[in-house]
């Protein structure tokens, strides 16, 4: 359920940015997961569907300056 809330928290906050700040962003999405880069160094991917091994709203990757600390 924290993974749900932080998704949920995660998408109202993508939802109320300005349009321009999410293309800055780098906001993408297909039918598995949303993709954000910071356009910082920071790229992490949210899933949109479970999975057997996670959830809705769970962190799928993520990647740091080209390092990836969690990974599928």
């Amino acid at each position: 359920m924290k993974a749900l809330a932080a998704g949920r928290w995660l998408f109202g906050a993508l939802a109320g940015a300005s349009l321009d700040a999410r293309a800055a962003s780098g906001v993408t999405t297909n039918t598995l997961d949303y993709t954000i880069d910071t356009g910082g160094g920071l790229v992490f991917k949210v899933l949109r569907v479970k999975s057997s091994k996670a959830g809705i709203g769970d962190i799928a990757s993520l990647v740091y300056n080209g390092v990836e600390y969690q990974g599928q």
